[in-house]
């Protein structure tokens, strides 16, 4: 709904579709049909002159007031609602984030329902600015745009009503389920515009556009964020799917300024990766997925030889020597955590095979603070490449335990 709006005579349009204040108005009908009654889930302020509203707060795990929902300049401030199993609401909006100096950007929210008062309080589940890890490319991206509104009216690339499936997570029934619980939602997309900082620099820059340069290696995209249930097993307010258990570190692509060794051969590899190896230019890498405490870490290597043999290795130290055709960063005392055979030149441990979790092969204790670094070398005996070595690393993976 449209609110504070100016009529003239007769009412023009453009004063209803470029209206700064928005709400969202909820009915409730019995099962009969016979009763109707009506709440507000939601409603913005006006950032200029007449003020109508102090606009609806924002909370934090539904007690700390982290901000308000805000007008727009021009136009609607919200998207359409999009309703899930239980009632709650998603809606994309403008939002002032409290602090010293208070930031106004736009964020994706949830209005949890409370069916004793017939009454919504206000969550923020993510915003413009959100840094998040890449699920399939374990890179981190900056959400750079969430639409809501255009020039003249609500924008075509917003959220829609049918943006949610209206039912819970993987169909199931949402009896005894709190109406917080995230299982509430069975999924639901939005549009945004995205920024993958590739050289893990922290500086997320485009290469092209307003602003870009020209050498960063950073890609942006237009994508659909597709949003569903999630867990937090370990209750430390980060989503078990968002969370990684370690973060990338010693790279043989020339950029990482903590590697001070060359690829021996300057066999680099491209950003993020190890050094180059004779059937992959851009040089193997190792990731992780999982959790670190409870333990579902994995370690992942790919971009390796197809069918050679590979040891994933642990250290409780740093150092930095060449190692057979690549640079080894993890030092102290090594520990040969598994032998595995690659597939299509990928590989990993623990996998289905293994009867262990990383910790426990490991020797250390989830939740311990323990600090551990992981890398993964290869057999590559190419005789013309980088002679006379005959094997190579991946990049470096640290865990803290």
């Amino acid at each position: 709904m449209y609110y504070g709006l100016v009529y003239t005579t007769p009412p023009a349009l453009t004063g209803h579709t470029q209206e700064p204040n928005n709400y969202i108005a909820v009915a409730r009908i019995d099962p009969t049909g016979t009763t109707v009654n009506w709440s507000v889930a939601a409603w913005t302020q006006q950032t200029t002159a007449p003020v109508f509203s102090d606009g609806k707060a924002i909370y934090q795990n539904g007690t700390t007031v982290i901000g308000r929902l805000t007008g727009a300049l021009f136009g609607p401030a919200m998207s359409a609602p999009m309703i899930d199993s239980v009632g709650n609401i998603y809606f994309l909006a403008g939002i002032e984030l409290s602090g010293p100096t208070p930031t106004t950007t736009t964020g994706l929210l949830r209005a949890v329902y409370d069916s004793t008062t017939f009454s919504y309080k206000l969550e923020l589940v993510t915003k413009v600015g959100d840094v998040l890890r890449g699920r399939n490319s374990a890179t981190n991206y900056l959400i750079r745009f969430l639409e809501v509104a255009d020039s003249n009216s609500v924008g075509s690339g917003t959220a829609f009503s049918g943006n949610i499936a209206p039912y819970a997570f993987k169909g199931q029934s949402t009896t005894g389920m709190q109406v917080t619980d995230s299982r509430t939602l069975g999924g639901l997309v939005v549009h945004a515009s995205i920024l993958y900082d590739v050289n893990n620099d922290g500086l997320y820059e485009r290469s092209v556009g307003s602003g870009g340069i020209p050498t960063s290696p950073d890609e942006d995209y237009e994508v659909l964020l597709y949003l569903s249930s999630a867990t937090d097993i370990n209750a430390n307010s980060i989503p078990d799917d968002a969370e990684v258990a370690g973060t990338p570190f010693c790279a043989g692509d020339n950029l990482d300024p903590n590697v001070t060794t060359d690829c021996p051969c300057a066999n680099f590899g491209t950003a993020g990766n190890g050094c180059a190896n004779s059937v992959n230019a851009a040089g193997a890498n190792l990731a992780v997925s999982g959790m670190a405490n409870p333990d579902s870490a994995v370690l992942l290597g790919t971009g390796m030889p197809a069918t050679v043999s590979c040891i994933y290795l642990q250290g409780d130290a740093l150092t930095d020597v060449v190692f057979g055709d690549g640079v080894r960063c993890a030092g102290g005392t090594l520990l040969r955590l598994r032998t595995k055979a690659n597939v299509g030149g990928a590989s990993s441990f623990p996998d289905s095979t293994d009867t262990v979790s990383l910790s426990v092969r490991g020797g250390v204790v989830p939740g311990s603070g323990t600090v551990r670094y992981y890398q993964t070398y290869y057999r590559n005996s190419a005789a013309l490449f980088c002679p006379p070595a005959t094997f190579n690393t991946t990049n470096g993976i640290v865990i803290t335990w």
